[in-house]
């Protein structure tokens, strides 16, 4: 029998987003008691980089079939890039790693082209199906960094050239609301419960070898951004999550382990009012929404 949810802090929540001047959305779960809190935990959303997740799981589950060796090494030609702030995105000659350290730097520091090299091993039909086994319904992958990115610059209603500029600039609001990559009925999408549960099962390592899991769990808890979901969390607790940035949506999803053992999936999910490069509003939020969140379910453990 699923616990039933602790009782609600949705309207501290909604408080706190309003406050930022972000729509948001959270779900967080104990993975001990099963107890759960959420704040339109069951709306679809735009994932952004934190679909790299899926990625992650279904490499290293193909792995585990023997589909893929992960110590494997490819050489990525300098033409081969997607756009993308880090890592192999960036550099400007031939890189050569295996595929389990791409997977590291696709979490690590969310590469674009680390990614898309992933994807093209693994397969998106792939990555879906796995998503669909273990019943994430409401999940989707429709492409890869390039064509998600290609969407996003597509629907920006200003030249390119003006994007790669460097220069901050305030895209048009009522444009961007039609933005195909913004719209979470059109591009790659979740929703926050469903995300936790991705979490969770790359977490526990149940569809991996020992080994594997142990591995998966270090990829996961080498993400170098400290800006939102950790920004939350006194410096003794282990926090394990992905990023996921693009126009006016910032996001993270990550698995909080406490001293004492306490294990919690949290996913934070919000679209800032604004389309400026940077919202510090919202990544602050997040860390605080999330610790908002695991201070109810742990207050509530204590109480049982």
């Amino acid at each position: 029998m699923t616990p039933p949810p602790v009782s609600s802090t949705s309207a501290e929540l909604a408080r706190l987003f309003e406050a930022a001047s972000v729509d948001g959305y959270l779900y967080a779960r104990d993975l001990g008691s099963g107890s759960e809190i959420g704040h339109r935990a069951d709306d679809l959303v735009v994932l952004a980089s934190v679909f790299k997740l899926a990625v992650l799981l279904e490499l290293y589950r193909q792995a585990a079939t023997g589909t893929v060796d992960l110590e494997e090494r490819i050489t990525i030609p300098a033409t081969r890039r997607t756009p993308g702030p880090t890592g192999i995105s960036m550099m400007r000659h031939e890189v050569s790693m295996s595929w389990r350290d791409l997977a590291q730097m696709m979490i690590a520091v969310s590469d674009n082209t680390a990614t898309d090299v992933v994807m093209e091993r693994v397969g998106l039909e792939s990555i879906n199906a796995l998503l669909a086994r273990i019943g994430l319904s409401e999940t989707l992958l429709v492409g890869d960094c390039k064509a998600v990115l290609a969407e996003y610059v597509a629907g920006c209603g200003v030249p390119i050239e003006k994007l790669r500029a460097g220069t901050p600039i305030e895209l048009d609001p009522e444009v961007m609301q039609r933005n195909r990559a913004l719209l979470p009925t059109l591009t790659s999408r979740g929703t926050p419960r469903q995300i936790a549960r991705l979490l969770e099962v790359i977490w526990s390592g149940d569809l991996l070898s020992k080994a594997l899991g142990d591995d998966i769990r270090t990829i996961l808890m080498s993400q170098v951004w400290p800006h939102r979901l950790r920004s939350g969390f006194a410096g003794d607790v282990r926090v394990a999550g992905k990023t996921g940035s693009l126009g006016n949506v910032r996001n993270e999803a990550g698995i909080v382990v406490y001293p004492d053992g306490a294990t919690y999936a949290v996913a934070v999910f919000t679209r800032a009012r604004h389309y400026l490069p940077h919202a510090p509003e919202a990544d602050a939020a997040i860390g605080t929404a999330a610790l908002m969140a695991v201070d109810t379910l742990r207050a509530a453990a204590k109480t049982a």
